[in-house]
């Protein structure tokens, strides 16, 4: 299931990268860029900047006589889950992953999608959402400028499942679960008894494993990727949705 923004919607950041570069198509210029993201390669949001943001920008910089070289700083090798706000702020990188769902109190307008469960599921849906939202509320737009970020797209993914190492028959069998839930997920276990731990996508395989935690509030399409299956094996659909959880 594709969790990132359509392709096309990616072009816009190279656009925004090559605008500066069109102003003076005459003079060949070498540029040096930094682009990061705290989560590997392996998630298709991520792996969408390596295999198309940034040969992309090349191609198309080369159209234009320039040369673009990029360092790829995926892994959290600049900054983790939580400290993508501020690290692309500080200019650690020109273009970054940020995933906005760590950042609740920073970012709430931007974490709507967490403030309204059970909504669609389907990421086009939400893609189609989220630019209209962006069109219509210049604050949403406004709150990434506030924390001296250019906001270029939306990440967008697929419905939220519940996985445990139990089976969950009830709403009460929640009661005293620790599930990996972190940032604005936790929210949508209000009420249930069940209490969420804090993480990243790449931490959850550990932590389950070691009873850090007893499951995870989890995008379906990530569980086969991380083999979640093998720790946590009972998956529990309650049509929670899908979510706007970060940008580039």
């Amino acid at each position: 299931m594709k969790a990132l923004s359509i392709k096309a919607k990616t072009l816009s950041c190279i656009a925004a990268l090559l605008s500066a570069l069109a102003a003076s198509p005459a003079m060949a210029e070498d540029y040096d860029f930094t682009i990061a993201a705290s989560h590997p390669p392996m998630v298709s949001w991520v792996r969408e900047l390596k295999d198309f943001v940034v040969p992309q920008s090349i191609a198309r910089a080369k159209e234009l006589g320039h040369t673009i070289t990029w360092t790829e700083a995926y892994s959290g090798v600049l900054f983790n889950f939580h400290e993508a706000v501020e690290g692309l702020g500080d200019g650690l990188a020109e273009l970054a992953w940020v995933g906005t769902l760590w950042e609740p109190n920073t970012m709430p307008l931007t974490n709507v999608s967490f403030y309204a469960p059970f909504g669609t599921g389907d990421p086009q849906i939400l893609n189609e959402i989220q630019d209209e939202l962006h069109e219509t509320l210049p604050a949403l737009t406004k709150e990434w400028h506030s924390n001296n970020i250019v906001y270029l797209g939306q990440q967008v993914i697929d419905e939220y499942v519940i996985i445990t190492k139990k089976p969950i028959a009830s709403l009460a069998d929640l009661s005293g679960l620790k599930l990996m839930a972190p940032g604005a997920v936790a929210l949508w276990l209000s009420g249930s008894g069940a209490v969420g731990v804090g993480g990243g996508l790449p931490s959850y395989y550990n932590n389950i494993s070691a009873g850090v935690a007893d499951g995870a509030l989890v995008p379906g399409s990530t569980v086969l990727l991380l083999k979640l299956h093998e720790v946590a094996p009972y998956i529990t659909k309650v049509n929670l949705g899908g979510c706007i959880c970060g940008g580039l």
